[in-house]
């Protein structure tokens, strides 16, 4: 693989984890609004958005592994800097993740309709989450 090759995978991954860290913010904020108002559609609607946004970043962080554990030179920059972007969602990311899943599976379980159907998505997502941790912890050790 070249150095070019991870260079597109580094600024993807820039993005998503950008992008991730922004969708965590809009999750807690509707995860807010369903707590105290486990009828309220929207936010419910726009959470699971969010948790279907949630898990393409998902997808394109394990490609990202993928073509990180195909490289060559562990020496070069972009390397580096890849490897740093998925520490941190090792780190950081995905424990907000988590916390969001676990929330609003409480929510679900205490009235919120439209999460409740979501129940089982939300047992994969954690077991995904758990899986890619696991990748990264290979990779990163």
């Amino acid at each position: 693989m070249s150095n070019e090759d991870i260079l597109i995978v580094l600024r993807k991954l820039e993005d998503v984890v950008n992008e991730h860290a922004r969708l965590i913010k809009y999750a807690k904020q509707d995860l807010i609004r369903v707590r105290r108002d486990p009828e309220d559609y929207d936010s419910q609607l726009r959470l699971l958005g969010l948790l279907n946004k949630f898990r393409s970043i998902r997808r394109t962080i394990a490609n990202s592994i993928a073509v990180v554990l195909n490289t060559n030179d562990s020496a070069s920059e972009t390397y580096m800097l890849t490897t740093t972007l998925l520490e941190y969602m090792l780190l950081v990311g995905f424990d907000n993740e988590e916390e969001i899943i676990r929330r609003a599976r409480l929510l679900a379980s205490n009235g919120a309709k439209m999460l409740m159907r979501e129940m089982d998505e939300f047992a994969e997502d954690l077991r995904q989450i758990n899986d890619l941790r696991r990748e990264l912890n290979k990779l990163l050790s």
